[in-house]
């Protein structure tokens, strides 16, 4: 169990005296094609620490997050199109709300994509892809994610378009600021022109600050120093500046065991909430990671759209 001795915590959001849920996040498990040497959660293809969920392991969540009005539902991992329940597990999601997959956008993803598109045909809700492309130099984005990787990514790009999907996020990490002074907006626009000048028109989110979790603690130069956050901080945060685990929650599963975590950030057992996502949100959540202040209070990094 975590300490809690003087750390701030988060109650859950309300709107007109009940519970109110934005975000559900559903970390389809570890396993991923690629072994990206800054993953902050060291996903590869043989890590299995977070299993892969079924439709059955998160159906009574769907439920619960329709009932408290969730507006977003978030797919990630490892790279969830390698979950072979993936499409049944969007399909559902797809039924209660808008729905965001989160993919390194390579060969798992482009065999998915005849199935997307009748998803989101005969759903009344939008379907995004956000897809990773961490530097908009191919040797950059190569460095990290494997040699080919850039090309493969922008070849999935432009058979989505082909296919008249729409709905595409690229989303570069914080590795794009290492050595430059370049600017949260001059980022968003150098990737858009980088898809325009294909024909390709998408929407850019940049991912605000580096975690120093899983993978990129081995090369991070000056660790962050471990900031707790005060209540007082917390009572004078505007309520939109407030760290994802005031509207949200993920599941995710180990050993067999499904949890539910306050963020898609934390993974580790130790910050599990229980295993049932209505309980969870009666839960005051302790903002005692090193990333609830350097990720969400000082960058005030969100990971929804």
């Amino acid at each position: 169990m975590i300490s809690t001795n003087n750390v701030a915590k988060l109650p859950f959001k309300q709107l007109n005296g009940s519970k109110k849920m934005d975000e559900l996040w559903i970390n389809t498990g570890t396993r991923c094609n690629l072994t990206c040497i800054h993953c902050y959660i060291d996903s590869n293809p043989t890590n299995d620490s977070l299993e892969q969920l079924t439709l059955d392991d998160i159906k009574d969540e769907l439920k619960t997050a329709q009932k408290f009005g969730v507006e977003n539902i978030y797919f990630t991992g490892g790279e969830p199109f390698i979950n072979k329940n993936i499409i049944p597990m969007i399909e559902a999601a797809m039924r209660i709300t808008t729905t965001t997959v989160l993919t390194n956008g390579t060969k798992p993803l482009r065999k998915n994509i005849p199935q997307l598109l009748e998803i989101e045909k005969s759903s009344p809700y939008e379907l995004f892809l956000r897809i990773s492309l961490d530097h908009y130099q191919e040797a950059r984005h190569d460095l990290i994610r494997g040699k080919g990787k850039f090309a493969e990514t922008f070849e999935t790009v432009r058979l989505l378009k082909d296919s008249g999907f729409e709905n595409i996020i690229i989303t570069p990490t914080a590795e794009v600021y290492r050595g430059t002074p370049m600017t949260e907006s001059q980022a968003r626009s150098v990737y858009r022109n980088l898809f325009l000048n294909e024909g390709i028109p998408v929407e850019v989110k940049v991912i605000p600050a580096i975690l120093e979790m899983g993978a990129q603690t081995k090369r991070a130069q000056a660790k962050h120093e471990f900031v707790r956050i005060t209540q007082s901080e917390i009572e004078n945060t505007p309520e939109d500046q407030l760290p994802q685990c005031y509207n949200g929650r993920t599941v995710q599963k180990i050993a067999g065991q499904k949890m539910i975590l306050p963020c898609p950030i934390l993974y580790e057992p130790e910050y599990s909430t229980g295993s049932s996502l209505e309980k969870s949100l009666l839960i005051d959540i302790p903002l005692n990671h090193k990333e609830c202040y350097h990720y969400c209070m000082k960058s005030n990094g969100k990971c929804g759209n």
